[in-house]
Formats: structure tokens, sequence, C-alpha cells
């Protein structure tokens, strides 16, 4: 399993853990300009979190394994955090034995507009990891976002578009599990 799907989310975070359902929700506003935000701040300025849920993506021993997380993303400025709980159970009650709990930290620069195949507007994300537990780590990632009041979408890298290079940047949105402001 790539690295960065366990970081994100995903942008790497993002963008990340899990397979989406296609652009079938949101609205059609456009998310907000730096400017709405107030100067050095972005759409994503805050704390987000994404609820239980499967993580179908396996773990580095058994790929094919299937199991829960809860994951916290933390942007500030130009910089991001993450910290993704691993659980064996769907209410995330029981940690998952000898699951590692990763956290990384990172910068991201938000680029332009793209036009999902779905024909919403998000945001491109391009997120650069450069700490992961705790250890230094270098991972690039291109992503999409959304934001729709206090929720945040995230680009669909299941399929080829998994957003290892520029050209394999997620063209839809991940629905099915959504962040939250906190």
């Amino acid at each position: 399993m790539k690295i960065e799907k366990i970081l994100l989310g995903t942008l790497t975070m993002t963008s990340l853990l899990l397979a989406g359902c296609g652009d079938g929700g949101g609205g059609d506003e456009d998310p907000a300009t730096d400017d709405e935000q107030g100067a050095g701040k972005t759409i994503l300025e805050g704390v987000w979190k994404k609820s239980c849920g499967i993580n179908k993506g396996g773990t580095p021993s058994d790929p094919d394994v299937s199991f829960y997380d809860v994951i916290t993303l933390t942007f500030s400025g130009n910089r991001f955090s993450s910290d993704i709980r691993n659980y064996s159970d769907a209410d995330c009650s029981i940690p998952l034995a000898g699951a590692s709990n990763p956290t990384a930290k990172g910068t991201f620069v938000l680029g332009g507009t793209i036009t999902t195949t779905g024909g919403m507007q998000a945001t491109e994300i391009d997120s650069h990891v450069t700490e992961y537990s705790g250890a230094p780590f270098q991972a690039d990632e291109f992503g999409i976002v959304y934001v729709s009041g206090d929720t945040l979408y995230n680009g669909d890298d299941s399929g080829g578009a998994d957003g290892t290079t520029p050209d394999l940047r997620p063209d839809t949105l991940d629905f099915e599990r959504k962040f939250i402001r906190q």
C-alpha cells in the first residue's frame, strides 16, 4: 500500500484513504477564496475530522484486510498535519492490534480550479509530506478538494488517477466519507 494512502486521506492527505462513490453530492457553490478567508488563510484553515469508517485499503502486511479509522486533519497557513487512529470494529472503540496510528506533517499549495467528471468546480491541492510518524519523510501527492460550508471532500484516488503525479490527479470527488470542520 502506498504511504500516501495512509497519510491523508487524504490530502495525501489526503485525497486519500477510501474509494468514493463518484460525483453525486455536494452543492453548486465554489470553495471560498483566500480573500474571503483573510490574509494567509485558505479554504482549509482549521481542524477537520473524518468520522469512523471502513478503510478497504488493507495494511502493508496484508493488503486484503479491512479495518476502520478516524482521521483528523489540521491546516494552518500552508502547513498541514494528519492523525490517523485505526480500529478493528465498526464503532471505532477497539484499537487495531499492532496499528501504528500514523501521523504526518507537511506543506501544501492550493492551485487552480478543476472541473470534475461530475461537473463540479474543485480546487487542485499539491501536498508535500516532510514527516511521517515523527521521522523525516519525503512524499508528494496531487489531489483535489471541495469545501461546502463545514464539509470537506477529497478527490477519489481509488482508480488509475491516484495522485502520484500531476497527470494522475483525481478528477472525481469522494462523497462517501467526508471531513467535518471542528
